[in-house]
């Protein structure tokens, strides 16, 4: 869509930018119009069922998240995180946050 659109601007007319936007829109028509119909033919034989299947999905991968995540503690959450005790990285970090970018320098 923002092709188009971009398309549509680039014409610098309102009539030219909206038959460009009128051609998008009527060839996305069938696309939209035949996945609606799909969507509720499908939805006709589970529709009933489905807020009650999508409200279970949503407890399961809920408990199956606390379930997962009961097992850590603040101490193994913090053996996960490195430690940067190295000089070197440090004196590297330090150097970058004083030398000015690129963007920022004088230009000759």
């Amino acid at each position: 869509m923002y092709a188009f659109a971009a398309v549509a601007g680039g014409t610098a007319s309102p009539l030219l930018g909206g038959l460009t936007m009128a051609v998008f829109w009527l060839g996305t028509l069938p696309v939209l119009v035949s996945l609606g119909v799909g969507a509720q033919k499908i939805s006709g034989v589970l529709g009933r069922r489905l807020p009650h299947a999508t409200a279970i999905a949503l407890i399961l991968v809920g408990l199956w998240t606390l379930i997962g995540r009961g097992g850590l503690d603040a101490e193994s959450l913090a053996a996960q995180q490195p430690v940067v005790n190295d000089a070197a990285a440090i004196e590297a970090a330090q150097a970058i946050n004083e030398t000015t970018p690129a963007c920022c320098e004088a230009k000759p």
